[in-house]
């Protein structure tokens, strides 16, 4: 496991206090998964992100929006 990975998975107490970590507020939870995407999309699209690391960001968005569900 990656160090970004096991950052996950220490989570901070607080956010599962947060309405959109509980699963209280799913429209927000799915704007805001989904403008990540949008803006990984985006940033990929006019290479200013590192290429070798494509996978890795898109894994980790998708551990992050897992763990808070």
């Amino acid at each position: 496991m990656g160090k970004d990975r096991e950052r996950v998975t220490e989570r901070d107490d607080r956010v599962d206090e947060h309405p959109v970590a509980r699963g209280d507020d799913p429209e927000t939870f799915t704007e805001l998964v989904r403008g990540a995407l949008h803006g990984l999309a985006t940033l990929t699209e006019g290479h200013r992100l590192r290429p070798g690391a494509h996978r890795a960001r898109v894994d980790l968005l998708i551990d992050i929006a897992v763990a808070s569900t």
